[in-house]
């Protein structure tokens, strides 16, 4: 059983991304070590772990830690027999490449799950193949980029709304069927623009250019406007950290405060395998 006084923590990026050192993830964790990872994650939204061996049985029981596990929505990418992991591939069953993993899949920042009335708040993903160059994960920090707003801009979305729907944002892609339908027909959410993290209560920007169809009370196009100009805030370099993926690493990040996208440039003929799973805390952006 790993217990919490090997584990140490290592700041990347203080308050953004941090490495945890000397844990077996995929082995029974004693309290105290969960409790090091949730200390940490509080404080970075972003988590690194080398080194590790998770078979989807093993990734379901270390995100169980952390939340209620919940299956993805394209049906495609189900690990057979563990519907709460999903593979994020290049790659398809048979060997071949697949376009939307290789070229099309995440390739915008956003958050998963935003079109929810409870969105997704964790994920997880556990590298199994990764390519010799490129194929990065690239992380946007929001409560950096809610602190560097403008003041003029801050004032104006505190109190702003916005509708969340499937791949409706002005960068959205469908991607392949057959997805559940529970999540296809799914008529979007609405939710602030700027929230409170439940554990941090810190503020922090919750629009992305996947799943942001429009500003509740704005005419369409000062709503896309107001958007873009939020966007390109959140994508300034200095708020963006690359994680270059190594056989083994596991990232954990949140999505309540953070943006993500796949980063490309991973050759076509180098697989790039990672296994996920999608977790729910129960709380819905205030």
């Amino acid at each position: 059983m790993a217990i919490a006084n090997a584990a140490a923590v290592h700041p990347l990026r203080p308050g953004f991304v941090a490495e945890i050192s000397g844990l077996n993830l995929a082995q029974p964790l004693a309290a105290e070590a969960v409790a090091v990872i949730k200390r940490a994650f509080r404080e970075h939204p972003v988590l690194v772990f080398h080194d590790q061996s998770f078979d989807p049985g093993a990734l379901m029981t270390f995100s169980g830690h952390f939340g209620t596990v919940a299956p993805h929505a394209q049906l495609k990418y189900r690990v057979p027999g563990f519907p709460g992991c999903s593979y994020v591939t290049n790659r398809e069953a048979n060997g071949t490449i697949d376009q939307f993993g290789q070229a099309e899949r995440a390739v915008s920042f956003h958050s998963d799950g935003s079109f929810k009335p409870v969105p997704d708040a964790i994920t997880i993903l556990h590298g199994m193949e990764v390519p010799s160059v490129g194929g990065a994960t690239e992380f946007a920090d929001m409560y950096a980029a809610y602190e560097a707003l403008p003041v003029d801009l801050k004032d104006r979305v505190k109190t702003l709304k916005a509708r969340h729907r499937l791949h409706r944002g002005a960068n959205g892609v469908m991607g392949p069927s057959p997805r559940s339908p529970e999540v296809l027909n799914h008529p979007g959410s609405v939710h602030p623009i700027v929230r409170t993290h439940p554990d941090s209560g810190r503020r922090s920007i919750y629009v992305n250019g996947v799943h942001t169809e429009c500003v509740e009370g704005l005419a369409a196009e000062a709503g896309r406007a107001l958007l873009a100009q939020i966007y390109e805030h959140c994508a300034q370099p200095q708020l963006v950290h690359a994680h270059l993926w190594k056989r083994g690493d596991v990232v954990m990040w949140d999505q309540r405060c953070t943006l993500h996208r796949a980063g490309g440039g991973a050759p076509r003929n180098e697989a790039r395998v990672l296994l996920r799973t999608m977790i729910v805390t129960g709380d819905a952006p205030a």
